[in-house]
């Protein structure tokens, strides 16, 4: 029999920073059941790189929500949020270089004038404009309660 033991990065590593969530070190130690002088090890290196994505919470939210965005390659980034005619009410990002990674950015409901919006729902889009590559996009909604 082949004994694998895996040791993972602590929960203590992880919690409250996001970038955390993009680096982990994996330790493998191996060995053989009856010969355990016959065993090897191996330190792993991870890199993850996050899906594009975007969502928000809470949601729906009342004084503010906060942005949790995914890039997975370098570009510029825009997060913008419309009404449902498609107006621009607020630009939270506005064509801005990113690196790969996981962001947060809080939103306290107002348009970009500072104004509080009414309740309802918003639809708020996310754009990567890779430096090689197609344009990503995605839409979602977000809503304010009373």
């Amino acid at each position: 029999y082949l004994t694998c033991r895996v040791t993972t990065p602590g929960s203590a590593e992880l919690v409250g920073d996001v970038d955390s969530l993009l680096r982990a070190t994996v330790c493998i130690i191996a060995s053989l059941s009856g010969a355990p002088t016959i065993a090897d090890s191996a330190l792993l290196r991870i890199t993850a790189v996050p899906r594009f994505e975007v969502h928000n919470s809470s949601n729906p939210f009342r004084d503010h929500t906060r942005f949790v965005l995914s890039i997975p390659n370098p570009g510029r980034v825009s997060l913008i949020v419309y009404n449902r005619l498609g107006g621009v009410l607020k630009r939270l990002i506005d064509n801005q270089p990113y690196a790969t990674g996981i962001y947060s950015l809080e939103w306290d409901g107002t348009n970009d004038a500072g104004k509080r919006l009414a309740p309802g729902i918003y639809l708020y889009l996310l754009e990567l404009l890779p430096a090689g590559g197609p344009p990503q996009r995605t839409v979602n909604k977000a809503v304010i309660k009373r």
